[in-house]
């Protein structure tokens, strides 16, 4: 898929891959064409854009003629011409493109997943720890980690390592400040339902108590109107049942779990 065409030597000091970029960009133009009208359309456009200007800054070789006007509006709209404000945006936007994609395919693969984990990947790397919104992307790439996870087979072993990669990743998220209480809401709500996971396989009664700790602060943030908090308050009582079940039956106290 022409999404794969960032890789990740495309943004390093040493080498651009301006043939990739310039073939991603294309990519989102030509969806953007086919979505007039539809909701997405924005996000084709904004990826387009961003990636567009990217280009014009680090590689304008590869920048169509045809563009040069957009990009030029781009920039007196305030559109960033430092090489790694501009790959910092183009990222972001080409993954929330992505994401959109994603959501629109009826029949969703573990392909398609990659590719969307890939994009975020990028997204938090290129961004770096010093980005305003860094939580975001880690966050958001812990839940990108965790649907790939949902939609491998049952015995495919990647399953665990998607489990460890959203709990770490969304604990770095929530530690990275600041942290918007919507993107704190959602980053609890992963690591309890995550956590309770991790605890179920593996009898571990520490990861349950994590789970109910981050499940009792996500129902203490929700708004009473929030429709997932009645889910959060199910979970977070299975959380606390399971773990208390654990340290019952075990004749150690549930000190260890092999």
């Amino acid at each position: 898929m022409l999404d794969e065409s960032i890789s990740v030597a495309a943004l390093t000091s040493g080498t651009v891959n301006g043939e990739g970029l310039f073939e991603v960009a294309k990519l989102h133009m030509i969806r953007e064409m086919g979505l007039v009208g539809d909701l997405d359309q924005p996000r084709e456009s904004a990826a387009q854009v961003a990636l567009w200007v990217l280009i014009a800054v680090i590689t304008p070789d590869y920048l169509p003629p045809h563009v040069d006007q957009t990009v030029q509006a781009a920039i007196q709209g305030g559109a960033a011409i430092d090489p790694p404000t501009a790959a910092t945006m183009a990222m972001w936007c080409h993954a929330t493109a992505v994401r959109a994609a994603w959501w629109r395919k009826q029949r969703k693969t573990i392909v398609l997943a990659d590719v969307l984990v890939r994009a975020f990947e990028r997204a938090a790397e290129v961004g770096g720890p010093d980005v305003a919104e860094h939580s975001t992307r880690l966050i958001t790439l812990a839940g990108c980690r965790d649907m790939r996870m949902r939609y491998r087979p049952d015995d495919d072993p990647g399953i665990a390592n998607d489990l460890q990669a959203t709990l770490e990743l969304v604990e770095r998220g929530l530690a990275a400040e600041p942290v918007k209480p919507d993107i704190r809401l959602r980053g609890l709500r992963l690591k309890g339902r995550s956590a309770l996971t991790y605890g179920r396989l593996h009898a571990d009664f520490s990861s349950l108590d994590s789970a109910a700790s981050a499940l009792q602060a996500a129902v203490d943030l929700a708004d009473i109107s929030d429709p997932a908090r009645s889910e959060d308050t199910e979970l977070l009582h299975a959380a606390v049942a399971e773990s208390q079940d654990f340290r019952h039956r075990r004749p150690d106290g549930g000190r260890r779990f092999g």
